[in-house]
């Protein structure tokens, strides 16, 4: 009965003394919606398991070439998957998948693009989903040799042989696409299985084809998706992994350790992140958690003075007999019913919080594994349900245990005013000075995470992006290299033959969208390093309007497939990786099995070609495409005036070949802003959790100083009536709250340093221990909290001392 007394007595609360009692509500809200909103994003991107039996056992493998892991982790070449399959005893399988982009046109409709899988034949068995229709890719369709064969999802399967009419019967209509025949990316495949709605495993796929492994590019680039489940755990399966790759390499080429392989096993959902996302999860973390605490000791502060004030009212409550235990649990059901509706309408923000996130994040294209959406899961509930007992606990537990030391007999001689509450506002002190602590942590943490945000967002990318558009474009039917390298010269001459473009020029991998990994040396000396290299065409740079710093660029007349091998570097790569002197005519060449050396014959400015949060983006080796001719491609169109439409685009690759496709068509300004997009998220984000905290921070303060103020009107008015001047007083409750500033903020400044180090590899051309940011966060926190005690110490100062002294009497 007494917590339910107490649960009524804190409805009453808000309704009688709205002032404190929605600040409670209000406080617990902002706190509860933040922290429901991250443990929601996290949950659903990072640990909600796939929806399939088992998949939490289910890691995804990786491997980097380099002792330093300096090659970045990556996909796994098919030579190694195959390897690894032959000797592994620690997984019960090893299967794989590549994702492309594929042209697909059924017997009827139109063809359209989408993003294909290629599988193992275990992988789609091992999710345990049966097919609606037909049946999952088998190991007899792995062959060389065997017929081409497709699974194609339940969207798919609705926009081109559904056709609009509504299914007859369960199954009838999908039985009837099993065996249809259906081009994809010029090849004609037999239908054997339409996948259920709702399976696109394993990001957003609407189409399987086997996938036939190839090992006969030793040391080649890695382009498979590892996934893989250990029998005995993933740390005995990476050691047996790496142990196996080391019989990849000859030791004469493993001497120095420039091609040794490293293998690293995560869990499968948290691999499929983003991760600029995964980065950000453990700051976000912190600055919430410490928003909760924040928010839960200003709770517990406003209780603590009202209790303060009550404290005469206690003082007959113990003196006729009421226990301890009995004001704490009266307290706590005061402290039930505020952060319960707290916890209601943190949840209602939450949920709106929740939204926009998934569109934030969708814009961004973060979310990637199918599975992986933030929502109200019953474990982020069970988690809110945590916070909110916490949080109760918190606000309730020192207002009650202050209580029940209130000496009955002290606080009845003295009456309301007396100041037997001296021990409660020396809690209330630390309250202030913990609350301090806590915002002056957030706001450093906030602060760093700003400036390096702003650091990467500033980040000069080498091109121009204005007036330019870049498309993918494939050659569906290129049987040759010669065939391929005269499509994309005619795509190039039909737009150069248009007015308004200026330059049109193609690269393996679109500009800030990523480029390939290769651990290299240079000819004539030992040192080894990972770079980052692409292929390009004649005309790619000044495409994007980058100039030669020295030598020239390629030519198809020079450095066609039968010429030598060269290269381009850029400027990064000529001082970090060449000798002394002129870049021209050096030698560069793959550390693994791989001959192949290239002559430079130019240099080029810094690019940022893959993220831009990679500060070895930079250093880029270019070889061209006469030489190394591709199918597909990566178009940039450059215009004089403005960007090309995408319909002429289309014409033009149209016009060379009417099978060949274009799409994912974007300006280059769009491009770099979705690169860009989570980054200026997180700085807003960071912004936010700084200014609430530092205004939660700055309520508590205010409101814990006037009641420590009004608690000691006697002593002030006592002070007055004796001589002391107004500002005696003005200076005196003004130096309590600098006292309990500085105090905070300097034991928040401290706590702050091991935490920004722990976080260090988050931030980006920012020292975690800048002492600017520091004493700018310390500085913010004192100047804006000497404002909130301003206003009680102008209060304290204008007491009239004779109404005190009655009133107290």
């Amino acid at each position: 009965m007494t917590f339910l007394a107490g649960f009524k007595s804190g409805l009453r609360l808000v309704l009688k003394q709205p002032a404190l009692g929605l600040a409670c509500v209000l406080i617990m809200a902002v706190g509860m919606a933040l922290a429901t909103t991250l443990l929601s994003l996290v949950y659903g991107v990072l640990v909600r398991p796939a929806p399939f039996e088992g998949a939490e056992r289910w890691v995804h493998v990786k491997t980097s070439r380099g002792v330093d892991g300096g090659a970045g982790w990556g996909p796994v070449s098919p030579e190694e998957l195959l390897h690894w399959r032959r000797g592994q005893t620690s997984f019960e399988t090893l299967t794989a998948y590549s994702m492309h982009m594929s042209f697909v046109t059924a017997e009827t409709g139109p063809t359209e693009v989408y993003v294909a899988a290629e599988v193992t034949s275990e992988l789609l068995a091992l999710t345990g989903v049966r097919p609606l229709a037909g049946r999952w890719i088998e190991t007899e369709d792995e062959k060389p040799g065997a017929p081409d064969v497709a699974v194609i999802g339940h969207r798919l399967w609705q926009r081109h042989f559904l056709q609009g009419r509504v299914p007859q019967g369960p199954g009838a209509e999908v039985d009837s696409a099993v065996g249809a025949r259906i081009s994809i990316n010029g090849r004609v495949a037999t239908v054997i299985g339409v996948a259920p709605e709702g399976f696109e495993f394993p990001h957003s796929q609407q189409l399987w084809v086997p996938l036939r492994l190839n090992a006969s590019n030793p040391g080649g680039d890695g382009y498979l998706n590892v996934l893989a489940i250990p029998k005995d755990g993933p740390r005995i399966g990476r050691a047996e992994l790496e142990m196996l790759s080391a019989g990849l390499v000859e030791p004469s080429t493993r001497d120095d350790g420039r091609a040794a392989r490293r293998v690293l096993l995560e869990p499968f959902v948290a691999s499929q992140a983003d991760p600029q996302l995964k980065k950000a999860v453990t700051p976000m973390v912190i600055a919430v958690l410490a928003m909760l605490g924040i928010a839960c000791l200003n709770v517990a502060g406003l209780m603590l003075t009202r209790t303060i004030r009550k404290g005469r009212e206690t003082a007959i409550r113990v003196a006729l007999g009421a226990l301890p235990g009995r004001l704490t649990t009266f307290a706590l059901g005061e402290a039930a019913a505020l952060a319960g509706l707290g916890t209601v309408l943190g949840l209602a923000g939450a949920s709106a919080l929740i939204t926009e996130a998934v569109d934030f994040l969708g814009r961004g294209q973060v979310l990637q594994g199918f599975w992986a959406e933030p929502r109200l899961d019953p474990w982020v509930l069970a988690g809110v349900l945590v916070l909110a007992v916490a949080s109760t606990l918190i606000a309730a537990v020192l207002p009650a245990w202050w209580a029940g030391r209130v000496e009955p007999t002290d606080a009845l001689r003295q009456g309301s005013g007396g100041n037997t509450s001296g021990q409660g506002v020396k809690i209330a002190d630390l309250l202030v000075v913990a609350e301090v602590a806590l915002a002056t942590v957030l706001l450093v943490i906030s602060w760093l995470m700003v400036s390096s945000i702003r650091n990467l967002s500033a980040v000069n990318l080498g091109f121009e992006t204005d007036h330019r558009v870049v498309a993918k474009v494939s050659l569906l039917r290129a049987s040759d290299g010669d065939s391929a390298r005269r499509f994309f010269d005619g795509v190039r001459q039909q737009l150069l033959a248009q007015p308004d473009v200026e330059a049109v020029g193609f690269a393996s991998t679109g500009p800030a969208d990523g480029s390939f990994w290769r651990q290299m040396s240079t000819v004539g000396r030992e040192d080894g390093y990972a770079a980052r290299w692409s292929v390009v065409s004649p005309y790619y740079f000044a495409a994007l309007g980058v100039d030669m710093v020295s030598g020239r660029g390629f030519a198809d007349h020079l450095d066609s497939i039968d010429g030598p091998p060269v290269a381009i570097v850029s400027r990064s790569f000529a001082e970090k990786h060449l000798a002394p002197g002129p870049a021209e005519g050096q030698k560069v060449q793959w550390a693994d099995d791989d001959p192949s050396a290239f002559e430079v014959v130019g240099v080029v400015e810094d690019l940022v070609m893959g993220p831009v949060d990679d500060p070895r983006s930079e250093a880029t080796l270019y070889l061209p495409s006469g030489q190394r001719p591709r199918a597909s491609m990566v178009m940039v169109v450059a215009g004089r005036d403005a960007a090309p439409t995408p319909h002429r685009l289309r014409e033009a690759v149209s016009t060379v070949d009417r099978t060949a496709g274009s799409f994912d068509i974007k300006t280059l300004s769009s491009v770099v802003q979705q690169r860009r997009w989570l980054y200026d998220g997180f700085a807003g984000l960071f912004g936010l959790f700084g200014l609430v905290s530092l205004g939660l921070t700055l309520a508590g303060l205010y409101a814990l100083v006037a009641a420590a103020s009004r608690q000691r009107a006697r002593e002030l008015g006592i002070r007055l009536a004796l001589g002391a001047g107004r500002g005696d007083i003005l200076k005196q409750v003004m130096g309590l709250g600098a006292w309990r500033l500085t105090v905070g903020a300097g034991l928040g400044a401290l706590a702050a340093v091991p935490i920004t180090v722990w976080v260090e590899s988050v931030l980006y051309q920012v020292s975690p221990t800048d002492p600017w940011i520091y004493a700018g966060a310390v500085l913010m926190i004192w100047l804006f909290g000497m404002h909130a005690v301003l206003a009680p110490a102008l209060e304290a100062s204008g007491i009239d001392p004779a109404s005190t002294l009655r009133a107290s009497g």
